[in-house]
């Protein structure tokens, strides 16, 4: 069984270990990646079902096709926000297909509210990764992890 994750917003593909929080960086919840946008669109990284959209729009949880679980958080600490500057575009339950929108968000206004806009998928999964495309800039759905459980 593999899986391949996409990028999900334009901008820089970074690995996690680069994220400016600790809990994230150090992979405490799983791994994956970050990236730093260049668009306000954050499009789905897999096909599968929205299982959780947070109150505060911050954070989409997904279980993929292949029941992989994996977390979409956008921004560092951007729950304090509760909701502003973020629009959700799926509900729970809402089947979506890499590229399809989640959600869009203004990160103008986030930085200049203080906080790191970096958008991080984490495979909450236990599964094997291999990573690619990293420290690229991107325009749209390239591939960044392929998951498998071997």
């Amino acid at each position: 069984m593999k899986e391949v994750v996409y990028s999900l917003v334009k901008g820089i593909i970074r690995d996690i270990n680069t994220c400016t929080d600790e809990i994230f960086a150090e992979k405490t919840m799983g791994d994956g990646f970050l990236m730093i946008p260049k668009d306000k669109t954050v499009v789905s990284p897999v096909n599968g079902v929205v299982k959780s959209v947070f109150p505060t729009k911050h954070a989409i949880t997904m279980l993929t096709d292949k029941g992989n679980e994996i977390l979409i958080h956008v921004g560092i600490d951007t729950v304090e926000l509760e909701g502003k500057y973020f629009e959700q575009m799926v509900q729970n339950g809402s089947y979506v297909t890499v590229g399809q929108p989640l959600l869009k968000a203004n990160f103008d206004k986030i930085t200049e509210q203080g906080y790191d806009v970096s958008v991080l998928v984490i495979v909450l999964s236990n599964v094997q990764m291999r990573k690619e495309n990293l420290n690229k800039e991107v325009d749209g759905c390239v591939p960044v992890l392929t998951l498998s459980d071997e």
